[in-house]
């Protein structure tokens, strides 16, 4: 009888064949990097010692592993509020923008800023700036910046006249200063104004003047059009006075019509002369009787 002996597979390739696949697996993972819509990504590879100068777009990107580590950053729209008020949604928030008028008044200004970093210049804002380019970039440049617009106007332009004005230049000169770092401005809004309480009582004083101004100016203007309208019957009257001196002159028969015309109607009226009228009543009046002096008794 023959006997068979059957050796048992030594353990090790079975854990050298786990150990690859797993290392594979990691190393796999490792390398896929996937970009979630509104990010973009930026990578920072070790072996080069850098910012690779690309940007890693939407979707899922292939990178080495272990030597190349992504970033992310968002590229929607963002908003950075500079008020003392809590109203509104925002993502970052600072006090309100204090500046000097052209007249040195004291101002402050509630100011919303929308921005969102270049899309393809994502790699170069992250080696110029990096992930903290909000309180480095915006956040001072947009202080700075209204302070230095603020600064060209008077108090009363900031408070009405030139507000448009001063936001369009706000928006223009902010922009210039983003886009160096790779910012893109989306809009730039002056939310409210406010002055110290003395400039505002100052304008109260003015608008009362002002007002009674504008209330004595149209007071004038009426009597000068009272006295207008005064000299001008004046002077008809007098024209009518002369025109009818001039057709009484030249027709005194006019005036005897006229007295016709005057009298209560039924009243009797006989022309004796060409130039005498009788009114009959007055013949048939009752005469008063002479008063007697009386007799001395």
């Amino acid at each position: 009888m023959t006997a068979t002996i059957t050796g048992r597979r030594p353990a090790l390739p079975r854990l050298a064949v786990g150990a690859a696949v797993l290392v594979g697996l990691i190393a796999l993972a490792a390398s896929v990097c996937v970009v979630p819509a509104g990010y973009r990504g930026v990578v920072f590879s070790d072996f080069r010692g850098g910012v690779r100068p690309y940007t890693l777009r939407e979707g899922m990107s292939l990178l080495v592993p272990f030597v190349e580590h992504p970033m992310l950053y968002e590229v929607r729209s963002r908003t950075y509020v500079f008020s003392s008020s809590e109203l509104g949604e925002a993502q970052l928030r600072a006090g309100e923008v204090s500046a000097k008028t052209s007249d040195a008044q004291a101002v402050y200004v509630d100011l919303t800023v929308r921005y969102h970093p270049n899309p393809k210049q994502v790699h170069r804002l992250h080696q110029q700036v990096g992930t903290e380019y909000e309180e480095k970039i915006v956040k001072p440049n947009t202080n700075g910046t209204a302070r230095s617009v603020i600064a060209g106007y008077t108090a009363e332009e900031v408070f009405a006249s030139k507000r448009q004005e001063i936001e369009d230049a706000l928006r223009t000169r902010l922009s210039q200063v983003f886009a160096q770092y790779y910012i893109v401005l989306d809009d730039a809004l002056i939310r409210n104004v406010r002055f110290s309480p003395e400039y505002h009582q100052a304008i109260e004083q003015k608008q009362i003047a002002q007002q009674r101004a504008q209330r004595k100016r149209y007071e004038l203007q009426r009597e000068q059009k009272d006295k207008l309208r005064k000299i001008i019957e004046a002077r008809g009257q007098a024209t009518a006075i002369e025109i009818r001196g001039q057709a009484l002159a030249e027709h005194p028969s006019v005036v005897e019509y006229q007295y016709i015309e005057d009298l209560p109607s039924g009243t009797p009226v006989y022309v004796i002369s060409g130039n005498s009228i009788v009114n009959m009543s007055d013949l048939f009046k009752p005469q008063s009787e002479p008063v007697k002096p009386d007799k001395a008794r």
